[in-house]
């Protein structure tokens, strides 16, 4: 009844709803530094060195991993990570991302990436974290649909399905952790909290075999989605709570740069974990099948392992399931990793807190 373009078309009038509200409620100005400078003003103040340095740099990161993990030469070959292309563009991030980093350092007089931030233990926690948190999670959501449909041969209905208490735990994290951060005026212990939650996550999914139970295919990647959502609060309020001490003039920018770390992560966790995946299944499927155009059809698609003949199929199978067992042990150590960047940030009460203001009315009853 409905087709993959509802799920987007879909979309719109939401996505013309928050234009309008943004239009309608979101102030032009900060109402400091720069509010009432002319456009042309504005204009020169933009870090365009910076900005199209950052752009290349990343750009050069992402294109070479897609191209040796989601792409395929003109003549039908793999891209190796010593193929001249590949190379190059991850030489070209590192020479990049090395002039970038002296040009904002010492060059640009309002630098779209302040090193400071970085320097400073909160910032530097939540940009990291961020991007450690959201490759794990992304990959995760990419993988779980092929698991159900190359592992137990299911359709798409069904691999959604499984993620819909993820989904729906998504939103209540964030209100659940907002309302505790509300409470006991620490954050500290919310973005920890969190990310315990997405190890755990990570950690039944490493039962996600060939045999597993239908349950754990339902709870393993609940605890994930109130933990992201937790994670997301939990960080953004304690980069805030740090940025505000010196007034709001680092607001905008230290909330640009957390998105940037997020967004970059999310691309290279879909693209490493793609390439654990592919890496396992040519190594077990050549090892097993000498016909290298079905090896490269079921590296490259589902659909067809379920018409294949009972011992390919099986071969098929259990190479996707070596090879996704690979993708969660990638994303677990994903998440300890980001819970000890999580732990590096500064444990301290929340500025103009609920648990301020609890302590303020003690004080005046004591008095």
């Amino acid at each position: 009844m409905f087709g993959w373009r509802v799920a987007f078309s879909a979309q719109l009038p939401l996505l013309v709803g928050s234009i309008v509200s943004v239009l309608v409620f979101v102030p032009s100005s900060l109402g400091a530094g720069g509010g009432d400078d002319s456009w042309s003003e504005k204009l020169r103040r933009i870090d365009y060195a910076g900005s199209t340095l950052l752009a290349a740099a990343i750009g050069s990161l992402l294109l070479g991993v897609s191209l040796k993990t989601a792409a395929s030469k003109p003549d039908g070959g793999e891209y190796a990570w010593s193929d001249p292309l590949v190379a190059g563009l991850l030489a070209a991030f590192v020479v990049i991302t090395i002039v970038f980093l002296v040009v904002e350092g010492k060059y640009a007089a309002e630098p779209v990436l302040p090193l400071g931030l970085l320097m400073r233990r909160t910032p530097a926690s939540v940009a990291f974290s961020n991007l450690t948190m959201a490759a794990c999670i992304f990959s995760m959501l990419y993988n779980v649909p092929l698991f159900f449909s190359a592992v137990r041969l299911q359709s798409s209905t069904v691999a959604g399905a499984h993620l819909l208490p993820y989904s729906v735990l998504i939103g209540f994290g964030s209100l659940a952790i907002g309302y505790v951060m509300r409470r006991t005026g620490r954050y500290y212990p919310a973005m920890l909290f969190s990310g315990v939650l997405i190890a755990l996550s990570c950690a039944l999914m490493l039962t996600w075999t060939t045999g597993v139970p239908e349950w754990l295919t339902w709870l393993a990647p609940t605890p994930a989605g109130f933990g992201y959502a937790g994670a997301l609060t939990s960080t953004l309020v304690a980069l805030m709570a740090d940025v505000t001490k010196n007034g709001r003039s680092e607001i905008a920018v230290a909330t640009s740069m957390t998105y940037m770390f997020r967004t970059v992560g999310q691309v290279l966790g879909v693209a490493f974990s793609a390439a654990i995946l592919q890496a396992t299944l040519e190594a077990d499927l050549t090892a097993q099948l000498s016909d290298r155009a079905l090896v490269d059809d079921i590296r490259h698609s589902t659909t067809i392992i379920r018409g294949l003949p009972d011992h390919v199929r099986r071969i098929a199978i259990d190479a996707y399931a070596h090879g996704l067992h690979r993708v969660w042990v990638f994303n677990l150590a994903l998440a300890i990793l980001t819970l000890a960047i999580m732990a590096t940030a500064d444990n301290v009460q929340m500025p103009e807190s609920a648990g301020d203001a609890v302590q303020g009315e003690e004080a005046e009853a004591d008095a």
